[in-house]
């Protein structure tokens, strides 16, 4: 399909370095690339570090999360696509008293995902949180973004939460690879349905207790939305001006 319609486009833009490399093979005049739909990683940095750990408490506080338990988060809608029973599963596994997990997000698989919850008596240890409308306090009570979803373009919900310090698990066949670019920002997974691989990428990202700061978080500065809008202001500029 896209090589018929690609005969009769003037410029396609995409938003990871893999759909780039094959758009260009195919018969499209012009084809651009932009690091993804952009966060709003200036706007983060300017919340202090007092207020991440006043929003880390109150937040672990409001879910019943102790100081001394390590918080998972999944952020996307419930869907087989964002892969949360996997994520399930593998906590389950683990078997780790002191791991919980929170979903924020809403979809058509929550009834399959409650079934799974209680199947593995995980039922204190698992909340399905719903919509939520701000993100902010969760990146920050959480320990860890495991975002494995089986497919994405770029997986915004993983570049946010990597703009708001948080340390994340990735799919490396996805465009997340384009900002989890070394382990000072993440993990990639080679299969995010293997229970057995998720497990033992969890386990090892709570060992090293990592966070993103310093480089990691240069590394993604590219993804702010502001330079996003410069490139394609830019591209506009080349085709209707």
């Amino acid at each position: 399909m896209e090589w018929f319609y690609g005969r009769w486009t003037d410029a396609l833009v995409t938003i990871n370095t893999d759909d780039y490399a094959v758009a260009k093979h195919l018969p499209i005049k012009r084809v651009y690339y932009i690091p993804g739909v952009g966060t709003d990683i200036e706007n983060v940095e300017r919340i202090t570090k007092e207020q991440r750990q006043k929003l880390r408490q109150e937040v672990r506080r409001n879910l019943g999360i102790n100081d001394d338990e390590y918080l998972l988060l999944s952020v996307g809608e419930l869907s087989e696509r964002k892969n949360h029973a996997t994520v399930i599963k593998a906590l389950a596994e683990l078997n780790d008293p002191k791991m919980k997990y929170v979903i924020a997000g809403i979809g058509d698989e929550e009834t399959n995902l409650r079934s799974l919850i209680r199947e593995n008596g995980l039922g204190n240890k698992v909340q399905l949180l719903g919509y939520q409308t701000d993100l902010d306090g969760l990146y920050f009570a959480a320990d860890l973004n495991v975002f494995i979803s089986k497919r994405e373009g770029l997986g915004f919900g993983g570049l946010d939460g990597v703009a708001h310090g948080l340390y994340i698990i990735g799919n490396g066949n996805t465009g997340m690879k384009d900002y989890i670019q070394s382990d000072n920002i993440g993990l990639l997974v080679n299969d995010p349905t293997d229970v057995d691989e998720v497990s033992r990428t969890i386990a090892f990202a709570k060992q090293g207790k990592k966070k993103v700061t310093g480089k990691g978080l240069e590394a993604v500065r590219e993804f702010d939305y502001r330079n996003v809008n410069k490139i394609m202001k830019s591209i506009y500029q080349k085709e209707f001006m």
